[in-house]
């Protein structure tokens, strides 16, 4: 076979794969569960018979009852229509899947039992997808289940059941409701539970009848479903706002829930000084507007403290974060599910995050597919990985905000375009300014101090859509960062396909009469001059060839809106008194209103790590790899 041959044949062969790879279903859901059941199972089958025959469970009609108490053992119900009762007998599970596993099923009633040391303690869940595929008008009613991952775990798209005098204590989460709605809550006690209650609530899954005979830690549970005009009662255990208008909730010590308070489609409404700490988010906010979240303190909370998707015009002003996401400990950047900031944005536009202080958050504030938002006057210290973090956002103002001692990046722009940081001091952190993919941006006036690497890089992909190009970078000054041969900056080259190696797209880094300051300028050109009456340096401070300060400040840039260093305010004490909800507005915030009335179109956040953007890189690097053969073969056959 020739050369030739050879090489069609190995385009063929890639593109082909590249097709398979593009086009192979891709099963992503977290909660997915295969198909058999999980083992060792006793199972009431399709059929109505019971495998193995030998199980102890006797039948009558469509009533299962359990005879004695069974150990290490799954119980698949694969039939509709069933009542299965316990008898108060125990199921102990020595860490199995599930005690009771319900799948594709209707109308079955679980009662009665006593459960016990599985990951899972009573558990419906779909099929493949959507559709028909549902388990649906259950009733579980008079269990108890601790020691358990989770007690009761109904979700993905189950729907219209019943929960009855149920108890959970002792599990890691008492009763958690996944993508499920329109369910029925009556009697359930929850207490003991690492987070006793968590919904997965949107605009589509958050409506459920919980009424406050639900308790946890004997308090009850407020569910509000269309209300308007009410202060939330002073002795709730856990309080969820769906479709609300005008509703004050203040004053609360809540913990040890998967959300302290859930809010969908809340509008017009004050959450101010609560104590809300050691739940998994402290607040979740979707499709949710003008609200004022002041004077609140959270800490400790595991995952994003507050989680806000597709919700606008919101203040959170003068609030205290401490501690959140995975209690701050460093771990990867807030992009997926396990969200690890203070503050999550998604989707989101118009909001205002003013004066507020952050200490030792995993991440500080994350914005993903988000515009015109206003970060400014926060404190941010001791960061475990970005202070402000964001990710394909667009007009946002990160301005005037002191970010200190940080384990990882200050301010880091991903994919994103015309933001403006400004006027922020930066000291002490590993990285001051991380620009990655993004372009158009202005970055001025910031005082970036003693960084443990660089003061400011400035990154690039070889898709030229991408790279990190006409960003304006005047008026900062970089003191003391420790590494780049006294350039404290770092551009990594670009290779751009087909394209070559070039050092870094061009950047502007002076306005023509100004640049930014160096410390280390006079250490790196010893004889140089000024230029008579200007302030600047007769020799430009060169980066590489194509970025070029041509104007650096002979002294200090001297901002009146760069903040002064304080010591961050760690726990606030809460002071306020009841008002009424009609004394209180969120427009009496002082918070700043926005500069600009435009507001473009909100892409969903796009998570690079996901299994589809991992298979786009594979793609990439296929055809990459493809092309590079086909030159060598080409210059081969050349000659």
């Amino acid at each position: 076979m020739n050369a030739k041959k050879i090489l069609s044949a190995f385009i063929i062969s890639a593109l082909v794969s590249t097709l398979i790879i593009i086009n192979s279903p891709i099963t992503v859901d977290a909660n997915f569960i295969p198909i058999p059941a999980p083992t060792p199972a006793i199972t009431i089958q399709s059929d109505g018979s019971i495998n193995p025959s030998s199980s102890p469970i006797t039948c009558e009609g469509n009533v299962y009852t359990l005879t004695e108490n069974i150990t290490g053992y799954n119980i698949v119900i694969a039939k509709n229509n069933v009542i299965l009762d316990g008898a108060n007998y125990v199921l102990n599970g020595n860490s199995s899947f599930a005690g009771i596993f319900v799948q594709v099923q209707n109308d079955v009633t679980i009662q009665n039992f006593n459960i016990h040391g599985y990951k899972y303690g009573i558990f419906f869940t779909w099929h493949y997808n959507y559709g028909s595929y549902q388990s649906s008008n259950n009733i579980i009613s008079n269990n108890t289940l601790s020691g358990n991952t989770y007690g009761i775990y109904i979700g993905d798209f189950s729907f219209n059941n019943t929960l009855l005098a149920n108890t959970a204590t002792n599990n890691t989460y008492g009763i958690y409701l996944d993508a499920t709605s329109n369910n029925v809550l009556k009697n359930n006690i929850m207490t003991f539970n690492s987070f006793n209650f968590f919904v997965s609530g949107s605009s589509s899954t958050g409506i459920n009848d919980a009424d406050t005979s639900n308790t946890i830690e004997g308090k009850p549970v407020i569910y509000w479903v269309n209300q308007q005009n009410k202060q939330v009662p002073s002795n709730a255990g856990y309080i969820a706002l769906v479709n609300c208008t005008n509703i004050l909730v203040e004053n609360f010590t809540l913990n040890h829930n998967g959300q302290a308070m859930l809010f969908v489609g809340l509008t017009d409404s004050i959450i101010k000084n609560n104590n809300l700490a050691e739940n998994i988010n402290a607040l979740w906010i979707m499709y949710s507007s003008n609200l004022t979240i002041t004077q609140n303190i959270f800490s400790d909370n595991y995952k994003a403290t507050f989680y806000m998707v597709s919700s606008n015009n919101t203040t959170i002003l003068e609030n205290t974060f401490k501690n959140g996401g995975y209690n701050g400990t460093e771990s990867p950047q807030a992009l997926s599910n396990g969200a690890q900031s203070a503050i999550w944005l998604r989707s989101s536009t118009n909001n205002n995050i003013h004066n507020n202080t952050f200490v030792g958050n995993g991440e500080g504030v994350s914005l993903g597919s988000s515009t015109n938002n206003h970060v400014t006057d926060n404190i941010f210290d001791q960061t475990n990985a970005t202070a402000i973090h964001f990710y394909d956002s667009y007009e946002n103002n990160i301005t005037s905000n002191t970010i200190t001692h940080g384990k990882g990046i200050a301010v880091k722009i991903w994919s994103s375009q015309n933001n403006l940081i400004k006027s922020n001091l930066i000291a002490n952190n590993t990285i001051g300014i991380l620009i990655d993919a993004s372009s158009d941006n202005h970055v001025l006036e910031n005082e970036i101090t003693n960084s443990t690497e660089w003061g400011i890089q400035i990154k690039s992909t070889f898709d030229s859509s991408s790279c990190s190009t006409s960003n304006i970078i005047i008026h900062n000054n970089f003191i003391n960062n420790q590494q780049g041969d006294g350039l404290d900056v770092s551009i990594p080259g670009v290779m751009v396909i087909l394209g070559g190696f070039i050092p870094g797209l061009s950047n502007i880094w002076d306005d023509g009469f100004e640049g930014n300051y160096w410390s280390k300028y006079q250490t790196r050109y010893p004889n140089t001059s000024q230029v008579p009456g200007a302030g600047i340096w007769e020799i430009a401070w060169v980066i590489n060839e194509n970025n070029i300060d041509h104007c650096p400040l002979v002294s200090p840039y001297q901002s009146s809106n760069t903040p002064i260093v304080t010591t961050p305010k760690l726990t606030p004490t809460p002071t306020s008194t009841s008002s009424p909800v009609s004394s209180i507005s969120p427009s009496q915030s002082n918070s700043p209103s926005p500069s600009s009335d435009k507001t473009p179109d909100v892409n969903q956040l796009s998570n690079l790590f996901t299994t589809e953007n991992m298979l786009t890189i594979l793609c990439l690097a296929i055809i990459v790899v493809t092309i590079i053969i086909v030159l060598i073969v080409v210059r081969k056959n050349k000659k």
